[in-house]
């Protein structure tokens, strides 16, 4: 199979638009995973915490069998903040997830754009030489 030099000119250009495309989908990539990690540690310190909480809450309801008082809220409120945290945590892990299928789709836009970029350059470059050769 032999191409045309136009063809050839085409695969080059294809070939070196990966580059550029493979950097910017790896920068946006590197920076939702950074933001996705650090929300997911703050979420992971504050689940920490309230299972800390819920223990204290299981050792001071041992001691005193009381349903009412403003330990049983406290208590009542870290048990919602646990299950929140939980939550929170399993929906950053589904993000992280999928943040590899947002870096194909960043990849391919990228291509396009560029890729159209070089195009309308071309026509731009043939129209120009048109222009001046009439």
């Amino acid at each position: 199979m032999t191409l045309t030099s136009q063809q050839k000119q085409g695969l080059v250009i294809v070939l070196l638009t990966c580059l550029p495309a493979y950097f910017i989908a790896n920068l946006r990539y590197d920076a939702n995973i950074d933001t996705l990690e650090y929300a997911f540690e703050r979420e992971k310190d504050l689940h920490q915490s309230t299972d800390k909480l819920l223990q204290n809450c299981e050792r001071n309801e041992q001691k005193e069998a009381t349903s009412y008082g403003a330990g049983r809220v406290i208590c009542d409120q870290g048990a919602q903040a646990h299950e929140r945290t939980e939550r929170a945590m399993a929906d950053l892990e589904a993000r992280k997830d999928h943040a590899r299928t947002q870096w194909y789709q960043t990849f391919v836009m990228a291509m396009v754009v560029i890729n159209a970029l070089i195009a309308l350059a071309f026509a731009w470059r043939r129209w120009a030489q048109k222009e001046q050769a009439e």
